[in-house]
């Protein structure tokens, strides 16, 4: 391109002289033959009710026992782990709070919990819906992409006429820390 625009410079000093040939010129440029750069894929919305989007709600998140929580460019970070973590009460992992007028709507129906989250090659995360007070869904293990995927699973929440705050945990497995970009909730009839 820049040889082209020399030469019609040239051409025009040229012709403005009265010097070289009469005859009219053209220039040609080569087109761009490169490849755009791939973009991120852009994921869908989370299914449901979003309870928190990270990293901007990262202060909702509240690490516990064995797990810690740290801002991450795409989410937070949940690193430690524990096999004896309880999946009761606020759970051993990293834990959300669900509110007592959410948790009024969920009992005694099945609610799906969907983390959308990432982690290296082979790593895991569990994940628990605790009542608090009438039971809990045990740790649900999920092997993790290294890309953000939407990671589900159902419990059927027990009835329970007092309310009270429920919880939602994730513990990471051993083999590295979790990015976790957001949770929801969706709750069944």
């Amino acid at each position: 391109m820049k040889n082209t625009i020399v030469f019609g410079a040239l051409s025009l000093a040229l012709v403005a002289c009265g010097g070289g040939d009469d005859t009219q010129t053209t220039s040609t440029t080569t087109p761009d033959t490169t490849t755009p750069a791939a973009s991120t894929p852009v994921m869908a919305p989370m299914a449901g009710t979003v309870l928190a989007n990270f990293p901007a709600d990262a202060d909702m998140l509240t690490g516990r026992e064995w797990v810690t929580v740290s801002r991450a460019d795409k989410g937070v970070s949940l690193s430690g782990t524990s096999a004896t973590a309880s999946a009761g009460a606020e759970t051993g992992g990293a834990s959300i709070e669900v509110s007592e007028d959410v948790a009024a709507a969920v009992s005694g129906k099945p609610v799906t919990i969907t983390v959308r989250a990432a982690g290296d090659a082979g790593s895991t995360m569990r994940v628990a819906y605790s009542t608090n007070r009438v039971g809990n869904s045990g740790w649900q293990e999920f092997e993790l992409s290294e890309d953000m995927q939407d990671y589900s699973f159902t419990y059927p929440v027990p009835a329970d006429d007092q309310t009270a705050t429920d919880y939602i945990g994730i513990l990471p497995g051993a083999y590295g820390d979790v990015v976790v970009a957001g949770i929801s909730y969706e709750i069944g009839e």
